[in-house]
């Protein structure tokens, strides 16, 4: 079966997930299953986690297979 490779080089940071939310809405349109590169990914915030789990629910609606690549710093904000 065809995969889709995305590379994010981004943080998944609440003033960026929106951004990055449309960027890989408009990459999943695609045959196969999807690989998520996270490998460049420095800091993820809730906001970023957040984004992931939907993203994994709606490839779960579309019958695909999503893999997730690299590790992740998770943050939280200092209270």
């Amino acid at each position: 079966m065809v995969s889709s490779n995305i590379i994010l080089d981004k943080d998944l940071k609440i003033h960026n997930v929106e951004d990055i939310k449309d960027e890989l809405l408009r990459k999943l349109d695609v045959k196969g299953d999807i690989t998520i590169d996270l490998s460049s990914v420095e800091k993820i915030d809730i906001s970023g986690l957040q984004l992931l789990i939907s993203i994994v629910a709606e490839l779960k609606e579309l019958k695909k297979i999503i893999y997730l690549l690299g590790s992740l710093k998770v943050t939280s904000p200092r209270i």
